[in-house]
């Protein structure tokens, strides 16, 4: 053995803790490294995670539209509910002035038919007073739009016609019921006409939330496989600096034991 105060035991000694520092060092210095995975993985990905965020943002951005858009087919539904509901009570006051044509009619029965046909009218005018999201549901308000990606298109007024002075039309007479009847197959003519523009507005928001529900799946598809990729990437990066770290640890801690045996060879 060595005493202390031999200076061969000092300079073993000295060469040893030198080592033994350089070493702690090199193994600083590769913790260091694992330290800032995620950081380094955001830094050099940058450009990725941006085009996944924009993604995200389209998604949300055309699932709104396909709501909007779903809003005009169920207007476009309940139109047509309304518009076969206003076309049987035109046929109706349609049936009732040809039956008040007939000069055999008595007053009596002239006036019962004129009560069942101011009431029809009257009902009709209240289905022009309904409403959807705060639109009427039937009415000439002003052309509304609906604006797409790179596309816009106009939505077709759906207006139900009504009569506005309830003594302009009657089946009191049979002039007044010739009239009548002459008005109400115009009417109803123009109801025909106003089912076709429901039938376009549905058919044009119909495609457009085809179009959209298409590039949200193909968008859903691509932001899940670029998560999916960058997890694994991720992963794999922490995975592999967690080994490089336990390894020098456990160098770290071998060279230690191998220092202090040494140390206690000497003494």
């Amino acid at each position: 053995m060595l005493s202390p105060t031999s200076p061969v035991f000092s300079t073993l000694s000295n060469l040893s803790m030198r080592a033994m520092n350089r070493f702690e060092r090199s193994v600083e210095k590769t913790l260091d490294k694992t330290q800032p995975v995620s950081t380094n993985s955001g830094r050099e990905n940058s450009g990725q995670y941006l085009y996944s965020s924009r993604l995200q943002n389209d998604i949300r951005h055309a699932k709104i539209l396909g709501s909007n858009l779903q809003g005009v087919v169920s207007q476009g539904q309940m139109q047509e509910g309304y518009l076969q509901t206003a076309i049987v009570k035109y046929q109706r006051m349609s049936v009732l002035a040809t039956e008040a044509s007939n000069p055999m009619l008595n007053g009596l029965e002239r006036a019962s038919m004129q009560l069942e046909f101011d009431q029809l009218r009257e009902d009709v005018h209240q289905l022009r007073q309904e409403s959807f999201n705060g639109h009427k549901i039937l009415t000439d308000e002003e052309q509304q739009e609906a604006t797409l990606p790179n596309e816009t298109f106009a939505l077709r007024n759906v207006n139900l016609p009504t009569f506005a002075d309830s003594s302009t039309l009657s089946v009191e007479s049979i002039e007044n019921a010739a009239s009548a009847i002459s008005t109400i197959d115009g009417t109803l003519q123009n109801l025909s006409s106003q089912r076709a523009n429901i039938g376009s507005n549905r058919a044009q928001a119909e495609i457009s939330i085809e179009r959209l529900n298409r590039k949200v799946a193909a968008a859903e598809f691509s932001f899940a496989r670029m998560s999916d990729e960058e997890m694994i990437k991720d992963l794999t990066t922490v995975a592999r600096h967690k080994l490089s770290s336990d390894a020098s640890m456990a160098l770290l801690t071998q060279a230690r034991g191998i220092n202090r045996n040494l140390t206690e060879s000497l003494l």
